[in-house]
């Protein structure tokens, strides 16, 4: 058996030192240029440039010996189904990624890569970081491509082994789009080239208007897609370009999107989601005609199922009996959305709480620091029709353009006006379940459901260290809004039931009842209230008391302050008293809530973490905090049973762990 390491058998490049430290002082350059040329405003002076010359080679020379020891201290290696990366000089970083977790492998270069003839190998799970920590950059294309065949679980080439279904290439409807974004590059070059001398600007604005399109009709020319035996293979990108394979087994759900240029121009955009950030931005199937738009979401959808299936099947020991996976009409949703009833109890309450405190704060500066007291209640009846037409223009354009259908494999959501978006959610796909009711939800009696399952929306900044950015559409087609309460509830029930899981038991001799939470919990939470409010309060007197405002005044704020904190003692207790978790075989439940209420229902074959931890008032108090969290991240701010003493928190960990271990 063979003791080589990963490394040793494909190695990185030497010439990764040189395209690194290539790339520093072309940074080092640029920063210099930008510094003196548009913040100094320094002007061409040759006693300024030779010492500018002498501080970037000592630069250079840095970097180079920085990159090289990052050369010599990288490491990878494959231990026991694990991906072990180690990198650094100053400071090192080991990641380790089981391959079973695995989301996206894929091959990438920019365009010093490009240059030095390198590539980079990445390789994601559904954490976070995992995909900008955890890859292998600066090895030569035969190399990363034998990895990238390796860490798929192959042990030939994937063009001797993988078989391609079908291909489809962009419309060319697409290089239209493209060429709209170009031109609107071009007007932005062209405002920046008055800055230039004339005898440079003409000639710079020719090639920057050749350079632009020939740009376009190479980046288009690149797009290709392949349904594969195992997944979804995109390539794309000429300057940098690109190569992934989604696995049909990582797939969340493939979501239609058509933002307003696409609808004019007659096509769609696929994003095939996985529980990776990466996935978000680089999984799209672009330009797009309908009708392959559709039936390539469909084969992928269908694809994805069939591979779920197996592998649920195999998982609980069954014997698997292969069937095709048909496609499902979707049918009329079976309860009904209230988009306007929410949004006049949303508005007259919201808006109403926002016009209220603009009018009393008004109302206080008028009677103890002479402001006038009309101007601030004109304000707060001003704004309040604002809003609440604002809101309602909303809930018009939500409730003309939302529809969902609950099928036997999946829910099928559709939402947008002028950014169309279609998703079809698997059940064994979703990590989650929430049914939510707002303060507003409350009064008039409804509640929306969310099937969340991981899949990350677009993101921004740095890749693999950017954050989600959740749009208000991002939210709905992922939920089903607005619906009566006990049709909520029924349909929660056939979620439930669809998902292969099951409630029977909850509410009977419960979780909360046996290990209920400790009843210092309200007087721990109103404590944080007093840390957090004091300074606040303190602010407050002083700055009255600066202004002008007279001691009567002060003691109004006083009194204020008082209330709130025997409010927030008040709304402490009913939160203790109506908190609420239990299990069974299945899933975890956890409820709570004082104006609405939020529940939450976790599978526990969905469970990828369990915590325990205290801050300094739960350490005081003797209290422990029990976090249980899936891949969806928003998860851990709802499903944790916060305020139990040490022993109960332990026992209540240990039957969630026994229960994960027989999923």
């Amino acid at each position: 058996m063979s003791t080589e390491t990963l490394i040793e058998r494909y190695p990185l490049e030497k010439r990764k030192i040189l395209k690194k430290t290539v790339q520093s002082v072309f940074g080092i350059i640029a920063g210099f240029a930008v510094l003196f040329f548009f913040f100094l405003n320094v002007s061409f002076n040759l006693f300024l440039v030779f010492p500018v010359i002498v501080l970037i080679l000592i630069l250079s020379v840095v970097s180079y010996i920085y990159q090289w020891y990052y050369y010599r201290n990288y490491f990878y290696d494959l231990v026991e189904g694990k991906l072990v990366v180690k990198k650094g000089v100053i400071s090192t970083k080991q990641t380790t990624v089981p391959l079973g977790k695995t989301q996206d492998v894929y091959l990438d270069q920019d365009i010093f890569d490009r240059l030095f003839r390198l590539w980079d190998l990445h390789i994601s799970s559904a954490s976070q970081s995992s995909g900008f920590e955890a890859h292998i950059d600066g090895v030569s294309e035969a190399n990363g491509r034998a990895m990238y065949n390796l860490l798929l679980g192959e042990t030939v080439s994937r063009e001797e082994k993988a078989e391609i279904k079908e291909i489809y290439y962009p419309s060319n409807k697409g290089i239209v789009q493209m060429m709209i974004g170009a031109i609107f590059m071009y007007i932005v070059l062209f405002m920046f080239s008055f800055t230039l001398p004339p005898i440079i600007q003409i000639p710079a604005l020719i090639l920057a208007f050749i350079g632009l399109f020939v740009w376009v009709h190479l980046e288009f020319k690149s797009f290709r897609y392949e349904l594969r035996d195992d997944g979804v293979f995109i390539k794309r990108g000429f300057i940098s370009p690109k190569e992934s394979l989604v696995l049909y087994r990582n797939i969340q759900d493939v979501e239609e999107s058509q933002a307003l240029i696409e609808i004019i121009l007659g096509i769609k955009t696929l994003s095939v989601k996985t529980m990776t950030s990466l996935s978000a931005q680089d999984s799209k199937l672009s330009f797009l005609l309908p009708d392959a738009a559709e039936k390539l979401r469909e084969e992928i959808l269908i694809e994805s199922r069939k591979i779920s299936k197996v592998l649920e099947k195999k998982v609980a020991g069954e014997k698997v009996i292969a069937r095709d996976v048909q496609a499902e009409v979707e049918a009329p949703p079976p309860y009904k959305n209230h988009f306007i009833k929410s949004m006049i109890y949303t508005g007259f309450i919201n808006y109403g709480v926002i016009a209220f405190v603009i009018a009393l704060v008004s109302f206080f500066l008028g009677v103890f620091h002479s402001v006038n007291f009309f101007g601030g209640l004109f304000l707060s009846v001003g704004i309040f029709p604002l809003l609440f037409i604002i809101s309602a223009i909303n809930a018009v354009i939500v409730y003309m353009t939302y529809s969902y259908s609950v099928l036997r494999d999946y829910v099928a959501i559709k939402v947008g006006l002028f950014n169309i978006r279609r998703k079809q959610i698997n059940y064994n796909k979703i990590q989650d379940l929430v049914l939510n009711i707002t303060f507003p939800q409350s009064f008039a009696k409804l509640a929306s459901l969310k099937l969340e399952t991981g899949s990350k929306e677009m993101v921004q900044g740095q890749r693999g260290k950017s954050s989600e950015r959740i749009t208000s559409v991002s939210r709905l087609v992922e939920s089903i809004p607005e619906l009566e309460f006990m049709d909520a509830v029924n349909l929660r029930n056939k979620v439930v039931e669809l998902m292969g899981v099951s409630l029977k038991g909850i509410g009977m001799d419960s979780l909360v009842s046996r290990f209920p939470l400790e009843k210092v919990k309200p007087f721990k939470k109103t404590l944080w209230w007093i840390i957090y409010l004091t300074p606040v309060a303190l602010v407050l007197c002083i700055a009255a008391n600066q202004t002008g405002i007279s001691v009567l005044g002060i003691i109004v704020l006083l009194i204020i302050y008082l209330l709130a904190i025997a409010g927030k003692y008040v709304y402490e207790v009913y939160y203790y008293r109506r908190y609420f978790y239990d299990l069974n075989d299945d899933v975890l439940v956890i409820g709570k809530g004082v104006f609405g209420s939020r529940e939450i229902i976790i599978p526990f074959s969905k469970i990828q973490d369990i915590f325990i931890d205290q801050d300094i008032l739960d350490r005081a108090l003797n209290l422990r905090d029990l976090y249980v969290s899936t891949v969806t991240g928003r998860s851990i701010l709802n499903a944790h049973i916060d305020g139990v003493n040490p022993e109960k928190a332990e026992e209540i960990a240990l039957m969630i762990i026994d229960r994960m271990h027989d999923r």
